[in-house]
């Protein structure tokens, strides 16, 4: 049986789309899928979870960043949002130590060796320690240093992870081309799933509006017409009945 730990499969910083710091958890294809669901990151919430094909999505929502990650659905809700909690507490205390104008121009992976520490804590602080987790921290774009080179593009870093995939596969092009296939696959539908979700909501949104402005428009002409009768019944008692027409 499976252990909680386990049931993590993916962490991440973002902002906007661009990943600024990631933990995989054994399936290293979690970055496509990630990438599908930051593109489709809910509006208007600050804690939005979803679940689909036997896998949650969980995402913290702030002003500027994304704490975003993918589980097991058998991991309970309130553990995955706590955990993506401690990340961002973890993250928060990071950007306080880097210097102003570094964290207004954050690039893809940037965080990566500062995130790694970070994203151990959190898995230990849930689910108890074990020896380290920061093998599965993975320093993409060769950030592999605290002394490493400035972080690289969005499209660079993609770009890279691309080139090591290609080199990795060697003479399983097929196997690896197959797995690639049903990875890409899956992120499709998930993302499809999360937009036609994402349109529901919004089409239930307008429709909770319309009828609120019809609910508001029929409470104003009711309490016009109460004004009315009110006016009307005290120029009869004045008038008692219509003699004041007969003068």
């Amino acid at each position: 049986m499976a252990s909680d730990r386990d049931l993590v499969l993916y962490l991440c910083v973002s902002e906007g789309t661009m990943i600024v710091a990631d933990v995989v958890f054994r399936d290293p294809d979690m970055e496509k899928l990630a990438a599908k669901c930051l593109h489709h990151t809910p509006a208007n919430h600050a804690v939005y979870t979803h679940t689909f094909d036997g896998r949650s999505y969980a995402f913290l929502i702030g002003e500027r960043f994304v704490v975003f990650g993918i589980f097991d659905a058998g991991l309970e809700k309130g553990k995955r949002l706590w955990l993506l909690e401690k990340v961002r507490d973890g993250f928060e205390g990071v950007l306080i130590r880097k210097e102003s104008a570094f964290v207004e121009k954050l690039g893809c992976m940037s965080l990566q060796v500062d995130m790694a520490e970070v994203f151990r804590r959190a898995v230990d602080a849930q689910f108890g320690s074990i020896s380290s987790v920061s093998g599965l921290a993975r320093l993409v774009c060769d950030q592999r240093t605290k002394n490493s080179a400035p972080a690289k593009s969005q499209k660079g870093c993609n770009d890279g992870l691309k080139k090591k995939k290609k080199k990795r596969v060697g003479g399983a092009a097929g196997e690896a081309n197959g797995e690639s296939w049903e990875v890409e696959h899956l992120a499709d539908e998930t993302s499809k799933e999360m937009s036609v979700l994402m349109n529901k909501h919004d089409g239930r949104q307008r429709a909770a509006a319309r009828r609120s402005w019809r609910m508001r428009a029929w409470i104003v002409l009711l309490a016009d017409l109460i004004v009315c009768l009110v006016l009307f019944g005290v120029w009869l008692y004045i008038c008692r009945g219509f003699k004041c027409l007969d003068g």
